[in-house]
């Protein structure tokens, strides 16, 4: 979105295996790709071309030792980390690079008054939290599934809708076989619709470059907890933007 308003004139390459001749990037000035085989794609276009070429890192992962890849971290004109925790692992391993930390951008969303009723209705005299991402491992469904175990009869108001789908739904759906307080929405394209009737946003994931998500909910003033990890306390100060929870321990979510 930023781009936009600038003088950029923006081409897109499809495939990193494919569009290596020089009318792609004739004209151009610099490449940018983001972490991921992009990164080969763009090692290969400096290479052939002396094209300049921007790395964006997105994942807060410890790098793994691929000389390929750090052949083109190496060589990059600079990088940028989404996270202080991002570029922290960059700089480890990347001293001499010229390094930034840029954040993410979240995505705008619209609203409808008829989903918002409907969303509303469907709950209605529920406290609702939501957990909004692709179900994998590592963004912690399983405890948002637990928290839900430990609230049942204590507090029957709050009701979890789970948010995604992935290829941890099945597991998470079979942890949640005999709770009532928890929902499986399936993926959605109405998040501006979900951000406005939720009570809460949970994210406890085990590991976060960022959290776009909870930008886009704090960009609705939707209360939320996301895990002291990565990069979600760049966007989190506890107890005055939101509340950071352990890693990995759904107790502490319930007793937040």
């Amino acid at each position: 979105m930023e781009l936009q308003t600038l003088p950029i004139e923006l081409h897109l390459a499809k495939h990193y295996l494919y569009s290596h001749s020089r009318k792609i990037t004739n004209g151009c000035d610099v490449i940018h790709v983001h972490e991921g085989r992009g990164i080969y794609w763009a090692l290969l276009q400096n290479a052939l071309t002396g094209l300049p070429y921007i790395i964006t890192r997105r994942i807060d992962n410890l790098f793994k030792n691929r000389w390929l890849s750090n052949l083109a971290y190496r060589h990059s004109a600079a990088l940028v980390g989404l996270s202080s925790e991002i570029v922290c692992n960059i700089r480890s391993q990347f001293p001499n690079n010229r390094l930034y930390k840029i954040r993410s951008s979240p995505v705008s969303y619209d609203v409808n008054c008829h989903q918002i009723h409907a969303i509303k209705n469907e709950y209605h005299g529920k406290f609702i939290a939501i957990h909004a991402a692709n179900m994998l491992k590592h963004k912690g469904f399983n405890l948002s599934v637990e928290a839900a175990r430990y609230l049942q009869s204590s507090h029957p108001d709050i009701h979890f809708c789970l948010l995604g789908d992935g290829p941890e739904r099945e597991a998470l759906e079979t942890q949640a076989a005999v709770l009532s307080n928890v929902s499986f929405v399936g993926k959605v394209h109405n998040m501006g619709d979900w951000f406005s009737s939720a009570n809460l946003l949970i994210h406890p994931s085990f590991s976060e470059g960022l959290g776009s998500v909870i930008l886009e909910a704090l960009g609705f003033h939707l209360p939320v907890i996301g895990s002291n990890v990565g990069g979600i306390p760049d966007i989190i100060e506890h107890g005055v933007s939101g509340l950071l929870c352990e890693k990995g321990n759904a107790k502490d979510i319930v007793d937040l």
